[in-house]
């Protein structure tokens, strides 16, 4: 199973903010490091810790991305805050059925966060990102 950093094109891309860029890069390292557990078989509190460090910093991310885009009066940002509602009620539907006892860890985890990562990451933020830049210019 390839990691989030080997999946092709993943590194390449970046915005024209390097704030961005670095917050990409260390959800894509908190997502592997959850794989990583996976693959290796971490025990369950180990897996847990990871994920609510990658919930956690998703939260925190998805609130600053908003943030700048209410400022900047980005015209796609209920669309945009949409996406980022329905990929954490996902993620935290993930986290209630493992915690209730009716899931386990899985590498379904790294399925859902390697499309995030395609599509949203690297197609609606390219389209916020750029609508910043021509703000900017």
């Amino acid at each position: 199973m390839e990691t989030l950093h080997s999946y092709p094109g993943m590194e390449s891309q970046s915005s024209d903010s390097a704030d961005v860029d670095r917050e990409h890069l260390k959800l894509i390292d908190i997502a592997n490091e959850l794989h990583e557990g996976l693959r290796n078989g971490d025990n369950e509190q180990s897996l847990s810790r990871k994920y609510n460090t990658l919930v956690d910093y998703s939260r925190r991310h998805f609130a600053e991305e908003e943030r700048i885009m209410l400022e900047c009066s980005y015209p796609l940002y209920w669309q945009h805050k949409q996406e980022h509602d329905d990929l954490m009620q996902r993620v935290v539907d993930i986290q209630d059925r493992i915690y209730k006892g009716k899931a386990e860890f899985s590498i379904e985890l790294v399925y859902l966060l390697r499309h995030w990562f395609t599509h949203h990451v690297f197609g609606e933020d390219r389209s916020y990102d750029h609508f910043l830049h021509q703000e900017a210019a």
